[in-house]
Order: structure tokens, then sequence, then C-alpha cells
């Protein structure tokens, strides 16, 4: 019960440092040191800071995966469950730094898991008549990989300082296009 106490500790301050300053900027020994256990304790746990970066990045995922997927499961619109899946990304990014987003937001890992639920869940829309059935899915899909891309290389700060403003906009792009909608719709997207 102590070691995953312990090991639950490093985690959850190593998770408060990297969102504050991002990866890079924190050391073995800050966290450490915040957690109040020696270096000695966390080598116990972890190769080094990448070794548990990428067990956070990965349980951070799966958290994202399990919110999508309750929110799918749910019975509403499709432009509703858009809505709440976007509303969830920001209030979860904005938790952390824009450092911290560029470092971890490597998908390649989770790629094809991302994809598959991505396809369900339009095909959901199409089925139910609340999404083009003329869309290539695929395409939809590399689209959205190269918005990833984007992300990754964090050249949206050129036009955001926000990450949440970054994705209300890519979700107004992609669910709702580039023409003008009436009043009644635009509401919807607020």
């Amino acid at each position: 019960m102590e070691k995953q106490t312990t090991k639950d500790k490093i985690k959850e301050t190593a998770r408060e440092l990297f969102f504050k300053f991002g990866i890079k900027r924190v050391s073995v020994e800050e966290i450490s040191e915040k957690a109040e256990i020696s270096k000695v304790t966390f080598y116990k746990y972890y190769k080094n800071k990448m070794d548990l970066a990428v067990e956070l990045r990965d349980e951070l995922m799966e958290e994202g995966f399990t919110a999508f997927d309750e929110i799918n499961k749910q019975e509403i619109s499709f432009m509703d469950k858009i809505n709440m899946m976007t509303q969830w990304q920001m209030e979860f990014y904005s938790q952390m730094n824009n450092e911290f987003v560029k470092e971890i937001v490597n998908l390649k890992d989770v790629e094809e898991e991302f994809r598959k639920r991505f396809i369900k869940n339009v095909k959901a829309g199409q089925k139910n008549g609340e999404v083009r059935s003329d869309l290539n899915l695929e395409l939809v899909f590399l689209v959205s990989k190269k918005l990833q891309e984007i992300t990754r290389e964090g050249t949206w700060k050129e036009l955001f300082s926000d990450y949440s403003e970054y994705i209300k906009q890519v979700r107004t792009i992609i669910f709702y296009g580039l023409l003008s909608r009436s009043d009644e719709k635009k509401k919807r997207i607020k």
C-alpha cells in the first residue's frame, strides 16, 4: 500500500509541476523535493523523468478517451456531443501551460485508437442524419491529423495566446465550416 501511495504522490507532484512549467523545465530534483521524497525513492518507481511523463501522458489520454466515450453514450444530438467534448477539452487543457501541451501532445502512440473512436463517433452522427453522409471520414480524420501537427508544432501560438480559443476555432471550422448559419443555428455554437 505504501508503494502505491508514494508513487501516486510522485505522479501528482509531477503532474502539477509539468502542467505549470512543462516537462523540460522540471527536474527530478524538483519533483522529489516537492513530493518530499529522496531522488533514490523517485528512481525506485521511474527510470527517469521521461518515463514518468510517458505514464502521465498515457493516463491523460485514457482520461480523455473515457470522457469522450461517456459523452458519446448520452442520448443527445451529435452537435451537443461535439459541444460537450470541446468544452471538456478546453477545461482539461486550460489546466496546462502551452509548453506542456506542446511537449506532451504526441499522439503517434495512440493515433490508431483515436482514429477508430473518431470514425465511430462521426459514423454514428451520419447514421442519425446529423452529419453529412457524403463525407469521406478518412479524409476528415486526415485533416484532423494535420491540425494535430499544427498543435504539436505550436504554430497556432502565432494567432492565439490561449489554447482554449484555438481549440474553439478549430471546432468551428471542422464542424460548422465557413458558410454563414441562421441565427438559430449560431446560438447552438456558443
